[in-house]
């Protein structure tokens, strides 16, 4: 008796985490179709089992982090951006503050600083953006600690989704927006 009550007390309690349990969109699974494999990446790189540290922020998408040669990481996030002109610009700044936090976040432990560095988009490298793109920031630092290179990047793609590409260390030989522009190329090649 007193097992039986024990399961079932067990089972109400799981039954709200298992009817609640968030399956991935049709725009999620499509957009995940964009992401590269670890292979597509370059030899020595690996998905990592979760993709800790990518927040879309509430915006429908797919992220994906890997692993690579040297301790190199990259995360990335694609991102269902909404139609019309007013909805697209408020997912785009959703978006810009999940660049700002990384962006803020390497200015910070990439310079040998006392006080808060605070990224000002408009600081961003001042780039065109790339063919197949309708807008881009990208902010480069080196962490000093590591004496290891990154960069964070945010690209409106043509096809609609947008893309946050967060990359530390080397990516086949290249750093900085050189790296993050050979992920989005394969991002871009997906679509």
């Amino acid at each position: 008796m007193r097992r039986t009550l024990l399961a079932l007390i067990a089972l109400m309690l799981l039954w709200p985490l298992s009817a609640t349990a968030q399956e991935a969109t049709p725009s999620a699974t499509a957009l995940s179709s964009l992401l590269p494999t670890a292979n597509e990446i370059g030899d020595g790189w690996s998905e990592a089992p979760d993709a800790a540290g990518v927040n879309l922020r509430g915006l429908d998408g797919s992220t994906a982090s890997y692993v690579g040669p040297d301790g190199a990481r990259l995360l990335l996030g694609v991102a269902d951006m909404a139609s019309g002109i007013t909805a697209r610009a408020e997912d785009w700044e959703t978006l810009t503050s999940t660049w700002k936090s990384w962006a803020d976040y390497y200015a910070q432990t990439g310079v040998k600083r006392t006080e808060w560095v605070d990224v000002d988009p408009a600081d961003a490298v001042q780039l065109s953006p790339p063919d197949g793109t309708a807008d881009a920031l990208v902010v480069e630092t080196q962490l000093v600690y590591f004496a290891m290179p990154c960069a964070v990047g945010l690209y409106a793609l043509d096809s609609g989704p947008a893309v946050l590409i967060v990359v530390e260390g080397k990516v086949n030989g290249a750093t900085g927006t050189e790296a993050i522009e050979s992920i989005l190329a394969l991002i871009i090649g997906n679509a």
